[in-house]
């Protein structure tokens, strides 16, 4: 008999972000990442007012137990679900590799390689039938037209035993795991979450004056799989994402033997700015580790704003710690002072898609030209409808944080070394799933006249690249 007294539902938006990763806690195993918050501020919509609400992060084992719930979810739900979100579910619960991405137009040529599991046989099948009978179509009309509503319920156990867990985000006064036991999942329409506000004039023009110190230095962190770097005087900081990933985890966070962001720089800093390319956790994770379990208590207050990308929605922003400091960049914004030059470009591709849709930066002080772009890879630059985009695989720099991790795309339309000793920085770990830096892009970026600087074993946070 089920324990009414151990149940709990939680909500996940997932209209736009799911990913795949490993959990940070026992049993370690491949799982869904996704935000939640509680039934309560769901159902009165809290996640939409000014002030926010609490969230929670979850992982849901990858196990067969779980794969079947979801894809009974979906054949019971299949009229309420966006296409692309089957998709994208399908590759995580068989395990496909992202190149290799299911493809739900042409299910009749997957190869048998690909499942992996009993349940996608029987899951295929009924979209072939949907499709033989024509409701494809129409399925696919309801979805574009709801898209911007899917969520995600999730009903769970608390169980000591159980192989998911979820634990609250932001919060230092609440550390602890929460092991659970999936039992039920049903996909549903809600409200959609608001967008931000937008920067304004006089947020560009204190950007302008904060980092005014003549001694200005730019570094570049090892943190697994994830990017992190930093501007910084001494004094005042400017973070350039956030994230980190395999081999470092969450629950390894405060014991690590080196961690020369939070130790060496940031605990000496007063004030710092965030810009996140994207919102994928890989590039924010380490800002709510660092708020939530870091030594630096007042972290949080020392960030003034943490810019992201326009129209992107995720509910890990709507968490009452920080929503009021989150701005969104709707265009390009150019920042220049006596010392420094640093130009902010937001993307405008032909075909959006989730790294492509981001936020690019280029920095230009003391005869440094820096390149930080996220998960754009260069190819995709190039066909870019912002100018000062497409030029920028035609130009030289002399540090680049190589995107998206180094994956195999990444070794086309590579820039030009400012000089001898320019730099191109692999920032990537251990997640199998990926197996960044791929080897294509490591000899393509030596072959264009780059030092190449890749660390994937590190399981520590410290200095991969610095400027003198």
């Amino acid at each position: 008999m089920n324990d009414k007294s151990k149940e709990i539902t939680l909500y996940a938006y997932v209209d736009e972000f799911l990913e795949f990763g490993y959990q940070d806690y026992f049993p370690y195993e491949k799982c869904l990442k996704l935000t939640t918050i509680i039934k309560d501020d769901y159902l009165n919509n809290s996640f939409n007012e000014p002030e926010g609400c609490k969230t929670q992060n979850i992982d849901i084992n990858i196990s067969d137990k779980n794969r079947h719930i979801i894809y009974k979810s979906i054949i019971c739900n299949y009229t309420e679900i966006n296409l692309n979100l089957i998709e994208i579910l399908i590759s995580i619960f068989e395990e496909i590799e992202p190149k290799d991405k299911f493809n739900i137009n042409k299910l009749e040529d997957i190869h048998s390689s690909y499942i992996r599991s009993y349940d996608a046989p029987i899951l295929i099948n009924y979209i072939l039938m949907r499709e033989r009978m024509r409701l494809l179509k129409s399925d696919l009309i309801l979805s574009e037209e709801e898209r911007k509503h899917a969520w995600m319920k999730i009903t769970a156990n608390l169980d000591n035993n159980g192989d998911s867990y979820f634990y609250e985000t932001f919060n230092s006064d609440d550390k602890k795991i929460k092991n659970i036991t999936i039992t039920d999942i049903e996909f549903i329409h809600g409200e959609e979450l608001n967008r931000s506000k937008s920067i304004s004039t006089l947020d560009e023009n204190k950007l302008n004056f904060f980092i005014e110190n003549v001694d200005i230095k730019f570094y570049s962190f090892h943190v697994g799989q994830g990017m992190c770097s930093l501007l910084t005087n001494g004094d005042k900081g400017i973070l350039f994402d956030m994230g980190a990933g395999k081999p470092i985890l969450r629950k390894d966070y405060t014991t690590l033997i080196t961690n020369e962001l939070a130790n060496k720089l940031l605990n000496k800093l007063n004030a710092v700015y965030i810009f996140l390319s994207h919102l994928d956790s890989d590039h924010s994770r380490l800002m709510e580790w660092e708020i939530s379990l870091g030594n630096n208590i007042n972290f949080q207050e020392k960030i003034i704003n943490i810019f992201i990308p326009h129209m992107q929605k995720s509910l890990s922003f709507k968490n009452e710690k920080i929503i009021e400091k989150i701005i969104e960049i709707d265009k390009d914004i150019f920042i220049k002072n006596n010392l420094i030059e640093m130009n902010i470009h937001r993307s405008n591709p032909n075909k959006v898609k989730k790294n492509n849709d981001c936020i690019i930066i280029k920095i230009n002080f003391n005869n440094n030209k820096i390149l930080i772009p996220g998960d754009y890879v260069y190819k995709e630059m190039y066909k870019d409808n912002n100018d000062n985009i497409k030029s920028i695989p035609t130009e030289k720099f002399n540090i680049i944080i190589v995107p998206h991790h180094g994956d195999e795309a990444s070794s086309e339309k590579i820039p030009t070394p400012l000089d001898g000793n320019s730099q191109a920085y692999f920032s990537a770990g251990t997640h199998l799933g990926y197996n960044h830096p791929r080897k294509e892009s490591i000899q393509g970026h030596e072959e264009k006249g780059f030092k190449v600087i890749h660390d994937k074993q590190c399981s520590v946070i410290k200095i991969a690249v610095s400027t003198k």
